[in-house]
């Protein structure tokens, strides 16, 4: 995430976002998060038999103490919120003008994120995705796709 991007997710923080309804102190945002792990084990028996044990020891001793693994390999998505058993998978971008490719870049992470994130963290009942833009852009043709795939656009 860039300069903006930094920005907009700090005002979403600051307005309380997602579920404004829910206290701040109910709220834990975790930064650049790791995705794909299970994924990336696939087909690979023995890494994932040397690998697991590691998997499990961090989500064990060190996810509850200092948040989501965290890494720059595999994917990462920008920010994850998490509210009891409920994680919003939060995709920051910032639009400029003439910014269709940003809006459809945003589209395919989201996507992707959500399904490896719900794979690789079983424990949320509930993974929603959304996309959080700078306020002052809106596209009447991309958000009615966004409607149709389930995700929450935030602009702030």
């Amino acid at each position: 995430m860039g300069e903006k991007e930094d920005e907009i997710l700090k005002r979403f923080v600051d307005l309380n976002l997602p579920e404004p309804e829910v206290g701040s102190e109910n709220k834990r945002y975790y930064h650049q998060v790791l995705c794909g792990i299970k994924k990336a084990w696939l087909g690979h028996k023995e890494l994932r038999e040397l690998v697991e044990p590691w998997h499990q020891f961090i989500k064990r001793e060190i996810s509850p103490k200092s948040g989501f693994l965290k890494a720059s390999s595999i994917l990462t998505i920008d920010c994850v919120c998490t509210i009891d058993k409920r994680a919003w998978i939060l995709e920051v971008k910032y639009i400029p003008k003439q910014g269709a490719d940003k809006w459809e870049q945003a589209l395919g992470q989201i996507l992707i994120y959500a399904e490896l994130f719900a794979e690789d963290h079983p424990e949320y009942e509930d993974v929603k995705k959304s996309v959080i833009i700078n306020k002052e852009q809106w596209h009447p043709y991309i958000e009615p796709v966004y409607e149709m795939y389930g995700i929450e656009l935030f602009k702030v």
